[in-house]
């Protein structure tokens, strides 16, 4: 883990805690997209669902957060939507089963709107100092001055040696009062664009978090 800003780390897993209010972030799981990919015709194998669940109960075991927040993109189609449904549900009983309270908010991004019965997610989520959104919408009037957390880009960089080999990593963007979260999802290899020059990037290894420049 890698600390971003006072109080907040940054997970190499792909997700960002705060110590001060007790929650862990993440955004667009895109639980069950093997489901979809698979209704769609393709073969794809069926790892990617036990890898994201698998993933997320370490992550709360280890940090222990009184909130879990979703941003947006929790199932990639009709085909998971109960999928992801089973999946908040064993959340929640592994936290009770460990004797720790855990609220679960979704916050609705644009799979979600499709798929989801409206009472389980909610279009953001403010806390003192954060506001919770997807992204693919602007930002709501009740955000005010608070640091933005949102999701749905799927960032990403592409490193490269002096060999011809490249890799593709996810990132975490820090621009000023605008944090936007790598996707969660194994599935989701991100996308790179114009990073603003001043930015933060933040790229994550399965085991490390590497402070980075903008792509030139």
């Amino acid at each position: 883990m890698t600390r971003v800003a006072p109080g907040i780390v940054l997970d190499s897993r792909r997700a960002l805690y705060c110590a001060e209010e007790n929650w862990l972030a993440v955004a667009d799981l895109h639980f069950g997209w093997e489901r979809s990919a698979r209704a769609a015709g393709m073969l794809v194998p069926e790892w990617g669902m036990e890898e994201v669940e698998a993933r997320l109960h370490k992550l709360l075991h280890d940090y222990r957060p009184a909130k879990l927040v979703i941003c947006g993109d929790l199932v990639e189609s009709r085909a998971s939507a109960l999928a992801a449904i089973g999946l908040l549900e064993r959340l929640r009983t592994r936290a009770a089963e460990e004797r720790r309270a855990l609220e679960i908010i979704v916050i609705a991004g644009n799979h979600d709107r499709r798929c989801l019965e409206s009472p389980l997610t909610r279009e953001w989520h403010l806390t003192e100092k954060f506001c919770f959104y997807h992204g693919d919408r602007p930002a709501p009037a009740e955000r005010g001055t608070r640091t933005a957390v949102i999701g749905h880009f799927h960032p990403a960089i592409i490193m490269r040696d002096g060999g011809g080999v490249k890799l593709k990593l996810p990132l975490f963007v820090q621009d000023g009062a605008l944090w936007t979260l790598p996707a969660f999802s194994p599935w989701a290899s991100g996308m790179q664009w114009d990073y603003p020059a001043g930015a933060r990037l933040w790229a994550m290894t399965k085991q490390r978090v590497l402070a980075v420049r903008p792509p030139s």
